[in-house]
């Protein structure tokens, strides 16, 4: 089994499966020096020990057997040993210096100590390997900021705007805009690739709904240099799925004397109200505040609050109440 480091960035917001115990925490531990134990239940406990943090601290020895295995074992070493003693953070350090090979393990490390060496060489090891990692490789350099300006060319040459569009190459190409603009600040050439990534995708937006949707949060990160995108992201605020993503780009790109703060209130609130994007909805009327709404407005916001049936229809089941509650509060508080 093998997880991106997207995959695990995504899951540190999960609540734990269990609470901390030292009695669980004990028999985590031996289970993980059983010999043989299957992928997915080495995935289980070492997400497990992740999410405690540092309470897991004396499961290191047990994550650092697993290491060379799993390498999904990384995230949990430096989430374990970020708070810990000197001396258990630089052990650590040096038990991911010495697995280093995969850009998990290079990005982990680098979380862990700030030490930059590691996952540079990792980074360029994984774009001149081919496109398959590119876009984590590009998610990595640009982690690194100026650091990372030596590898500005090989990203460069990874782009293909003129490929067939599949999400893996939109992907890529969006991640690659991301770092080219956090690397150097190069927004021209930035916002030229997220151009092409919404040009490709047009006339298909069901079937690249969330990869128009990183291209537009893409281009937030950009600021007022994304504003020759603004027709693009203007026609998107009638898809209610990509219109929250939409009107949060907006609201960060446009002039503020000339943006229209109630259309892309009424865009993120058609979005709630259809339940096409409810979590991007109430992030992006939360960016707009009270003041952006009308009266109107706000009388639907409230009935979505305070609506009987469940406004988070999908999902696990207890994740389902978390977030329906959370995104309730959220309605409520606007």
């Amino acid at each position: 089994m093998s997880f991106s480091a997207a995959t695990y960035r995504a899951c540190s917001f999960q609540a734990p499966a269990f609470p901390f115990d030292l009695d669980l925490l004990a028999a985590v531990r031996a289970r993980l020096a059983t010999d043989r134990l299957g992928n997915n239940e080495t995935a289980d406990l070492v997400h497990l020990l992740r999410q405690w943090g540092p309470q897991a601290a004396a499961a290191l020895p047990e994550l650092y057997a697993v290491l060379p295995r799993f390498q999904y074992a990384a995230t949990a070493i430096t989430a374990v040993a970020a708070a810990g003693p000197q001396a258990e953070r630089k052990q650590a350090g040096a038990a991911l210096r010495a697995a280093a090979g995969s850009l998990m393990v290079a990005q982990a490390h680098h979380d862990l100590t700030g030490e930059t060496d590691v996952l540079l060489d990792a980074v360029a090891k994984a774009l001149a390997a081919g496109p398959r990692e590119v876009a984590e490789a590009a998610q990595a350099a640009a982690t690194l900021g100026v650091t990372a300006a030596g590898l500005l060319p090989a990203l460069r040459a990874a782009v293909n705007e003129d490929a067939e569009p599949t999400t893996p190459q939109l992907d890529r190409d969006i991640a690659i805009a991301t770092a080219l603009w956090q690397i150097d600040g190069d927004a021209e050439e930035a916002v030229t690739i997220l151009a092409s990534v919404l040009d490709r995708t047009t006339g298909n937006q069901v079937w690249y709904r969330w990869t128009v949707v990183r291209a537009i949060r893409a281009t937030a990160l950009l600021g007022a240099a994304a504003r020759p995108l603004i027709p693009r992201l203007e026609q998107l605020l009638a898809d209610p799925e990509k219109a929250p993503a939409g009107a949060l780009a907006l609201l960060a790109i446009t002039d503020p004397d000339v943006v229209n703060l109630g259309q892309l209130a009424e865009a993120a609130l058609h979005s709630a109200e259809t339940g096409a994007d409810i979590s991007g909805a109430c992030e992006a009327l939360q960016a707009l505040s009270t003041t952006a709404l009308s009266t109107h407005q706000r009388l639907r916001v409230a009935e979505l609050a305070k609506q009987d049936q469940r406004i988070v229809s999908s999902g696990v089941a207890n994740n389902i109440i978390r977030e329906d509650e959370r995104l309730r509060a959220i309605l409520t508080a606007i």
